[in-house]
């Protein structure tokens, strides 16, 4: 009986076939997970990020809160001494007209 030198799983399926398709699959997985890891890690940056920028907005809408607080405020003085403004605008400009003229 003559055995046949070269081995085979089977003799239509040569090894040579399942060691290129072996290491096609470990490229492909390697691949695979270097894609994933380049992924999560774009994605924790774009966290960190988004987590600075919703610190830095909280504390701008304080900022913004403490200066429309202001505005109120000033606007109420404005409008309880609104004749005495009045009259302060009349005064510079009646003092503007008189130091203009030659």
């Amino acid at each position: 009986m003559t055995e046949d030198r070269h081995w085979h799983i089977s003799k239509e399926i040569p090894i040579s076939l399942l060691a290129t398709l072996a290491g096609f699959l470990i490229i492909q997985t390697c691949s695979i997970v270097w894609a994933a890891s380049n992924v999560f890690t774009r994605m924790g940056y774009i966290e960190t990020q988004h987590t600075v920028l919703m610190e830095r907005s909280a504390q701008d809408a304080l900022k913004l809160a403490i200066v429309d607080e202001r505005q109120q405020n000033v606007l109420k003085r404005l409008s309880a001494n609104g004749d005495k403004v009045d009259e302060v605008l009349r005064l510079l400009r009646e003092r503007g007209a008189n130091h203009a003229s030659p």
